[in-house]
């Protein structure tokens, strides 16, 4: 009988929890001029070397601003950048880069040597009039398969204001 009622309480459990995941809303997020749509279980976090972090339970979302006055007036399009960011990444062995509609995007798995967790990239390029950004969907690479389509559904709000 205590089996059974522990059952019930781990599958009441499951079923809230499930519920609650699927109730998160969207939250719109907003770095100078970039806008990207996630949901309310993100929070802003700082992270060395980017200009802002948004992580939640499974996903971080790493985004850094490199303005175009940095180049000393050298005039470069989003796909020569998004060469730039590929080689800038070589030693991770990064893909080809592809298209999602008119956004460069190339992936690549890193292993935290900390860790030993391997995480997966999916890297992003965007073009605003003052700035060239990097935007990088990160998860665990055993949850990629389950989380690309969040990553895309993400990468399609991405705007400039």
């Amino acid at each position: 009988m205590t089996k059974r009622i522990i059952a019930l309480m781990l599958a009441a459990l499951m079923v809230f929890g499930l519920a609650a995941c699927g109730s998160a809303k969207e939250k719109e997020f907003t770095i100078e001029e970039l806008s990207i749509k996630l949901n309310d279980s993100f929070k802003a976090t700082d992270y060395e070397g980017y200009t802002k972090c948004f992580e939640n339970f499974d996903t971080a979302i790493f985004v850094l601003r490199e303005d175009k006055s940095l180049l000393g007036g050298v005039s470069i399009t989003l796909d020569q950048y998004a060469e730039l960011c590929k080689t800038a990444n070589a030693a991770r062995n990064p893909g080809a880069i592809a298209k999602e509609g008119s956004v460069p995007v190339f992936e690549y798995d890193f292993t935290n040597p900390d860790s030993k967790v391997q995480y997966h990239y999916y890297t992003t390029m965007h073009e605003s009039e003052k700035a060239f950004w990097l935007v990088q969907f990160v998860c665990e690479s055993s949850k990629y398969s389950s989380r690309k389509a969040d990553f895309t559904n993400w990468l399609k709000t991405v705007s400039f204001k």
